[in-house]
């Protein structure tokens, strides 16, 4: 992390930016913890930052930007609704730090979640372990893939390797809630938009390029969108009626 600030302190040190735009809760934590030998007084610009992260900011900040939440029980909602008969949700997480995160967003989401349907948490367990826990699902049963960047045993993985992964042994449909595993094995799901995200973010520089100056008060938090993958919709025999269109609310 130092090393990092020497580099972005010597790179800047001769041409200040006008703004900086950063991804994600860690790029936000990063920045503002070392703004002041990187790029003090410089507006801040942030995207895809879970909500429950972001830090307090002073109102008087140059810091605004994008949020983004998973939208868990719209997740299950849309299960249920392709998917009338199901009996039983199992929500996928690893054992990373992120994964835990995500679980937790879950659990907070669906604590209150009325429905006849059972959830299983499958999460924190080794590779082998999960495969064989998804392998074995029952009919009427259908996974909801959160993320597994870090398995039980603590073996990392990128974000599709575990997914293809459970794909492979999957005998019942998956559900994500990110754009990047449909091609990859998953019917669909209410995805996190990280284009809208980052043209949202990206208004929000040129609105400060432009002469604006802009704080907490000007951030937005993104929607997430219906995306399908048409092959594992008539592979799984799913009514495309019953399909939600494309943008959520």
């Amino acid at each position: 992390e130092l090393a990092l600030r020497e580099l972005l302190q010597k790179t800047y040190a001769a041409r200040r930016p006008d703004v900086v735009v950063v991804w994600g809760s860690g790029g936000l934590r990063f920045a503002l913890r070392h703004r002041a030998a990187m790029f003090e007084g410089v507006p801040i610009v942030f995207c895809a930052v879970d909500p429950d992260l972001l830090p307090k900011l002073d109102a008087g900040s140059v810091v605004t930007g994008v949020s983004r939440r998973i939208d868990w029980s719209s997740s299950l909602d849309l299960i249920r609704r392709l998917h009338p008969a199901t009996r039983e949700v199992a929500i996928v997480t690893g054992g990373g730090a992120v994964d835990d995160r995500w679980e937790a967003e879950a659990r907070r989401a669906l604590a209150g979640y009325s429905g006849a349907v059972k959830l299983t948490y499958l999460a924190r367990q080794p590779m082998p372990e999960l495969l064989k826990a998804v392998e074995s699902l029952s009919t009427g049963t259908v996974v909801l893939y959160g993320s597994v960047l870090r398995d039980g045993a603590g073996r990392p993985y990128l974000p599709h390797e575990a997914f293809d992964l459970l794909a492979k042994v999957s005998r019942v449909p998956i559900y994500a809630v990110t754009p990047n595993m449909l091609g990859r094995g998953a019917v669909g799901g209410r995805f996190l938009d990280f284009a809208s995200q980052g043209a949202t973010a990206a208004k929000l520089a040129l609105r400060i390029l432009g002469g604006e100056r802009l704080g907490p008060a000007d951030n937005a938090e993104a929607g997430n969108t219906y995306l399908f993958c048409s092959r594992h919709l008539q592979r799984g025999d799913i009514d495309e009626r019953r399909r939600p269109p494309r943008q959520g609310r």
